[in-house]
Parts: structure tokens; C-alpha cells; sequence
């Protein structure tokens, strides 16, 4: 998406990190994805906190919450190049079929072992993908 005349304006910055918005007169829509396996957990709080700030300079958000069930790993048939979703059949395609409307998204999730939680990470990797 491209904008033309683009203004940077810091809304929100702390210890972990800098979230800048495009000033624009239209709707603005952003995604948070919870990635931790605790629906109401910590990384919820982390999300929500945030979502209130973008949420008080007139941008809508909303939390996704991606679930505890397995998330199948990418098979990389590249079969979603050519047929626009993910040949496995699960959530991952009704989140991207959803999230197509959102303009930005925020990536929540609980640190395991240096890394993201285990569920995100083929999760993001097929979503991306498609």
C-alpha cells in the first residue's frame, strides 16, 4: 500500500519498542495476534495495553487470538502461490481470508526458550506465505 506524502508521528514508545503511524483521513485498522497459548495471559495484557493507546489517536484495533490447537509446519509446495490459500485446510486460511482488511498487525507473543511461542511461529510462516 503506498501513501503519498507520507508523516511520520511517533504515537507510542517505551522500552520495547517505537510504533509510528501514517497520518491519513481514513479508517485506520490494526491486527494484534496473540500468540501465546494463554488466551487472557500476560502477552493479552501487553496487547491491550497497546491497543488503547492506537485506540485513543482514533485507530481501530482488534485482537486475534490463534488458539492452543497445533498449527501444521509449512510444507512449501508453493501451492498457495497459485491458489491463493494454504492447501492445509485449518485456521491459518480463515485468518488470512479475515486479516486481508487490516492495514497493520501486531505481533504478540510469550519469549520459550529465546524464541517465540511454538504455535506462532507456523503460523506466521503460512500467513505470511500465502
Amino acid at each position: 500500500m503506498s501513501y503519498p506524502n507520507i508523516i511520520y508521528e511517533v504515537i507510542y514508545e517505551k522500552n520495547i519498542g517505537t510504533i509510528y503511524i501514517i497520518n491519513t483521513s481514513r479508517r485506520i485498522l490494526y491486527i494484534y495476534i496473540n500468540g501465546s497459548p494463554n488466551q487472557k495471559g500476560c502477552t493479552y495484557t501487553a496487547l491491550n495495553e497497546i491497543s488503547s493507546t492506537l485506540n485513543n489517536e482514533g485507530i481501530e484495533t482488534e485482537i486475534y487470538y490463534i488458539g492452543k490447537e497445533p498449527v501444521a509446519p509449512c510444507r512449501a509446495c508453493r501451492a498457495c502461490g497459485k491458489i491463493g490459500r494454504c492447501v492445509i485446510n485449518d485456521k491459518v486460511n480463515d485468518f488470512v481470508e479475515y486479516a486481508r482488511n487490516f492495514d497493520g498487525y501486531v505481533i504478540g507473543s510469550p519469549v520459550h526458550y529465546g524464541s517465540a511461542a511454538g504455535g506462532l511461529i507456523p503460523f506466521l510462516d503460512r500467513a505470511f506465505f500465502c
